[in-house]
């Protein structure tokens, strides 16, 4: 049984499961299986947008500060040169 830390980090744990699968998987195949309860249906993870539903990648996802980023850090150019874009 998980904990609440494990049920929230479980996502993380699936998406690092396809990692695995698409670089480290042999020829016969990945060798864990994910099935959707829900639906049925052998799947994988994929990370999307919670707002539009539309995956999120490197070319289409950036980082920006956050409320709670330290204001003593936003500060710096190195950090200002981070989050620029």
């Amino acid at each position: 049984m998980l904990t609440e830390k494990g049920h929230d980090f479980y996502g993380v744990l699936l998406v690092m499961n396809r990692w695995g699968d698409r670089w480290l998987a042999g020829e016969a195949g990945p060798p864990v299986a994910m099935h959707h309860e829900v639906c049925g249906e052998e799947t994988h993870a994929e990370v999307v947008c919670a707002a539009c539903g539309e995956p999120m990648t490197a070319d289409n996802t950036r980082a920006r500060m956050g409320p709670g980023y330290p204001p003593h850090l936003a500060e710096r150019p190195d950090v200002k040169e981070r989050f620029a874009g």
